[in-house]
């Protein structure tokens, strides 16, 4: 049987490596161990609740229920789910699967091989993954790799891209970079020089710099 520690609901608890899984109750802070602060927790971390760690993180899995806060960075070699929730990840944030259901938000670097968020997305650095599926907004500061970018309302990245397909139900600006195939319904503004192979948009394309491409 595999070892299991819990932490009570509205408690603090400090903690540093832990075997198994670990539990944390309803509006807990974790506190780490070390310099910087850090819990490695072998297992699986169920958040049950609003919880807050005071650290940075890392896990085999990462499930919560309600808003998850990490104050430093997250690690997780396997998936991160947090339902009826926002994450927040206040450094670099590496997974091999994201899926929330309210927003993500993460302060420094995202790499992810699947983003699956229902609201809105904000990176405040680089933005590394296979797929990117937004229902809401996604925001990125760093540049952007990645195979596809599916969102349902607007995209803003700040940086250069380097993305097969875009596919997206509003509007779309970015830094210039290259993409091969981009389907928007609203607007498309490139503030640098883009490479691209198709462009289709339901209203005004804007291209800055020397763009290069084929069908608009």
């Amino acid at each position: 049987m595999s070892k299991s520690t819990t932490v009570q609901p509205k408690s603090i608890a400090t903690l540093g490596s832990v075997k198994g899984d670990l539990t944390v109750g309803e509006h807990a802070k974790i506190k780490g161990e070390g310099a910087p602060p850090k819990v490695s927790v072998s297992g699986t971390v169920r958040c049950l609740g609003d919880c807050t760690f005071q650290c940075s993180l890392s896990a085999e899995n990462l499930e919560g229920e309600g808003d998850v806060a990490i104050q430093g960075n997250l690690e997780t070699r396997g998936r991160v789910r947090v339902r009826e929730g926002r994450l927040n990840v206040r450094e670099n944030m590496t997974t091999r699967e994201v899926d929330v259901e309210r927003s993500l938000v993460v302060g420094k670097n995202l790499e992810s091989e699947e983003v699956d968020v229902g609201g809105s997305v904000e990176v405040g650095g680089d933005t590394k993954a296979k797929n990117i599926d937004v229902g809401g907004r996604f925001t990125g500061i760093g540049k952007v790799t990645a195979k596809s970018i599916d969102v349902g309302g607007s995209v803003t990245i700040e940086s250069e891209v380097e993305v097969e397909d875009i596919d997206v139900g509003g509007k779309v600006t970015i830094k210039g970079g290259h993409v091969n195939s981009i389907d928007v319904g609203g607007s498309f503004e490139s503030k640098n020089s883009l490479k691209f192979d198709s462009i289709d948009v339901g209203g005004a394309v804007k291209l800055t710099g020397k763009s290069t491409g084929g069908d608009i």
